[in-house]
């Protein structure tokens, strides 16, 4: 509270107009506008703690408290990949508002699917690394006797990209204010997860909480999210946002698949062998991306990029 007051009063030494512009007021349609937002906003708050809140309860409750610990030192790095990944999209929303502000969805489409085919890429590399490396690490981290089996780890890697993969769509609907139109969302994919993964975790123990946190996603926001931001922020067709994801999925699992094989394949163990195996994964786990992505516009796109940020005008910055 005490930034926030020396934030506001900062505000309005540096910029008196604002004072004189919220002096007249707003209009009852912009009033209306903002408050029903906010509104679905607080609904999508809700859904998320919901949905992302719950595995520890359901785990502890169907499997038992000693599973939420193992489960706890796989959401410690997850939780940071996402505290890292999330600053990133964070930053753009600002950015990304003002486009749509001042320019047509013509102009901002360009803009998402550099933004999403980024995210995709990290997102789809991440989760290779952490099909390969979770379990290595966390052995060396704090033991053997800490892991979960390998099926765990992959639904924990997918759920992991499933949700990364939303970031872009996300970051727009933010910017644009969206939050209206899928205001009923929140609360379908949170009764959705939690009546899949109470069915699945008798059964199935852990891995049917996480295959419940799964299917309410691809149920609800994997195709709900990007239609709204398409139909009512970018006014363009989301198929080729389908065709992507489909296509960036495909190369996320046949890279896994290879690296898997590669790194099974190399002896020994411990330390010497992680640093083996997280090298195959920074060089094998890029190429399959880089050798299908190498003609995309936006491929070339973040290459000038890098370039323009260690070259200017042919000399080393």
């Amino acid at each position: 509270m005490l930034e926030n007051l020396i934030l506001f009063y900062i505000a309005n030494r540096l910029y008196p107009h604002v004072n004189a512009a919220r002096a007249k007021g707003l209009n009852p349609e912009t009033k209306s506008k903002i408050i029903k937002n906010t509104k679905a906003m607080i609904t999508h708050k809700i859904g998320a703690v919901v949905i992302f809140g719950t595995d520890n309860l359901l785990i502890a409750y169907f499997v038992g408290a000693a599973a939420v610990g193992l489960y706890s030192n796989y959401t410690m790095i997850t939780s940071g990949l996402n505290g890292i990944y999330g600053q990133l999209f964070g930053s753009l929303t600002a950015s990304v508002g003002n486009l749509g502000a001042v320019s047509d969805s013509k102009k901002a489409l360009p803009v998402f699917k550099r933004i999403n085919f980024a995210g995709s890429w990290l997102y789809g590399f991440s989760t290779v690394c952490l099909v390969v490396l979770f379990n290595p690490f966390i052995a060396l981290w704090v033991g053997k006797e800490y892991l979960f089996n390998q099926g765990i780890v992959i639904l924990i890697a997918l759920n992991f990209y499933v949700t990364g993969m939303r970031q872009a769509a996300l970051t727009f609907r933010d910017a644009y204010s969206l939050y209206w139109y899928d205001r009923h969302k929140p609360v379908v994919e949170s009764i959705v997860n939690l009546a899949v993964s109470m069915v699945l975790a008798a059964p199935l123990g852990v891995a049917g909480i996480f295959i419940g946190t799964f299917v309410s996603t691809m149920a609800t926001c994997f195709w709900i999210e990007p239609l709204v931001l398409f139909q009512y922020g970018l006014k363009a067709s989301p198929w080729p946002y389908f065709k992507d994801y489909a296509v960036n999925s495909l190369i996320t699992l046949l890279t896994a698949l290879i690296v898997w094989s590669i790194c099974a394949a190399l002896p020994g163990s411990g330390l010497p062998s992680f640093a083996v195996k997280t090298a195959v994964c920074a060089v094998a786990g890029n190429l399959g991306y880089l050798l299908v992505y190498r003609r995309r516009e936006e491929f070339r796109y973040f290459v000038e990029l890098l370039v323009s940020q260690f070259v200017r005008k042919g000399k080393p910055l």
